[in-house]
């Protein structure tokens, strides 16, 4: 299975959607590994259309991205557990492409890794049109990445 929840390029209604308290298996990392291949919840570019999603304290385990948004307005992202896969280099916690009046805050990402991590947990292409506060790589307050490596 490719993705936890999708939608398709331009093409879906999901607006005001919750997603609260799921739990995301990837198939990216050891014992007790899900079935999902790449994202736990992945959002396509619907512009309007993706206004007002709720995306509220649920688990992502070893998904290659925990949540992608490509395109979204007005979304509230907080209280997110993100365990990205040991080789983060395929990874990341959230993923917000594009879009504008977004928070997202108090999530959490780690790579379980003795080290810190090689990629950034959390990446924004227009960061300055977002609001994030509090989320944590590891055990560190960060912002998120605006360059991609």
């Amino acid at each position: 299975m490719n993705c936890g929840i999708t939608t398709p390029f331009l093409s879906t209604n999901y607006n005001a959607l919750r997603i609260e308290k799921c739990k995301f298996l990837g198939n990216h990392g050891g014992a007790g590994a899900g079935t999902l291949t790449r994202y736990g919840v992945h959002f396509g570019g619907s512009g309007p259309n993706g206004q007002d999603a709720h995306i509220i304290n649920n688990r992502f385990m070893n998904c290659s991205y925990a949540i992608r948004i490509v395109y979204g307005l007005d979304q509230i992202i907080e209280h997110n557990y993100i365990k990205i896969p040991v080789d983060d280099a395929i990874g990341r916690g959230i993923y917000y492409h594009a879009g504008t009046g977004s928070l997202i805050v108090e999530n959490k990402a780690t790579d379980d890794g003795a080290d810190a991590m090689g990629s950034a947990a959390f990446y924004d292409n227009q960061v300055a049109n977002n609001a994030w506060l509090c989320n944590q790589e590891g055990i560190l307050d960060v912002m998120p990445d605006t360059t991609l490596v």
